[in-house]
């Protein structure tokens, strides 16, 4: 019985641990239907028409390392079987590393599901962050 308990105990600091030992600044991407500011920012959202103009931006709390970004999006094909993925962009960013920030805009041309990962040039392996967005 006691040894029930013990364990139990045990299974809670460690997944309490698990969880809070987590780094708490990672970085992150941003989307929304308007140009970004600190009104807009406040209210992202990952849905889009067709056509519309996709505003994000890219916070890093950590700042970042290079001026060089990479920045792919990833368009996944829901009409195949086994949901086939294909590179619909790749384009390298030159960005100023004295802001923990990185603002622009990009407008797709097809329906689907995009996923994005920003990467830097110098470690094309491991992306810095990656999400996702919907075009309708």
């Amino acid at each position: 019985m006691y040894f029930k308990q013990i364990v139990s105990y045990l299974g809670i600091f460690f997944v309490l641990g698990f969880v809070c030992a987590c780094d708490k600044e990672k970085a992150v991407i941003l989307f929304n239907k308007q140009p970004i500011n600190t009104t807009t920012i406040q209210s992202p959202t990952n849905l889009f028409e067709l056509g519309q103009t996709t505003h994000y931006v890219i916070f890093n709390p950590k700042g970042f390392d290079s001026p060089y970004l990479r920045m792919q999006i990833i368009k996944k094909n829901t009409k195949t079987q086994n949901w086939g993925f294909e590179v619909y962009r790749a384009q390298n960013m030159k960005i100023d590393t004295s802001k923990k920030y990185y603002i622009d805009k990009i407008k797709m041309s097809a329906p689907g599901f995009y996923i994005v990962s920003v990467y830097y040039l110098s470690d094309l392996n491991r992306p810095i962050v990656r999400s996702s967005f919907t075009v309708k």
